[in-house]
């Protein structure tokens, strides 16, 4: 399943963004790292909550890894498709 999801990833970013590079390394690396640091982050602020400083809500581990992805792949430039509005 993680696989099928990078996958497409990579199939979107190339296709329709024209990235196939970032900062020099390959998209797919970078969106493997991206899928990770989601995947750890859940892990970590759910799944072992309770060893937390601090409670992290959904809204904001959502804005956090949306960021943190958007400006991996866009830097400052980021699609309105996938802007809030703001």
């Amino acid at each position: 399943m993680r696989n099928r999801h990078v996958n497409r990833l990579v199939h979107a970013l190339k296709q329709s963004h024209r990235i196939g590079t970032v900062e020099g390394m390959p998209v797919r690396a970078v969106t493997e790292a991206m899928a990770s640091l989601v995947e750890q982050s859940a892990y970590t602020w759910f799944a072992q909550e309770a060893l937390n400083a601090e409670r992290v809500s959904v809204d904001t581990a959502a804005q956090v890894v949306t960021s943190i992805w958007c400006r991996a792949f866009f830097g400052d430039g980021v699609p309105t498709s996938f802007s809030n509005g703001d």
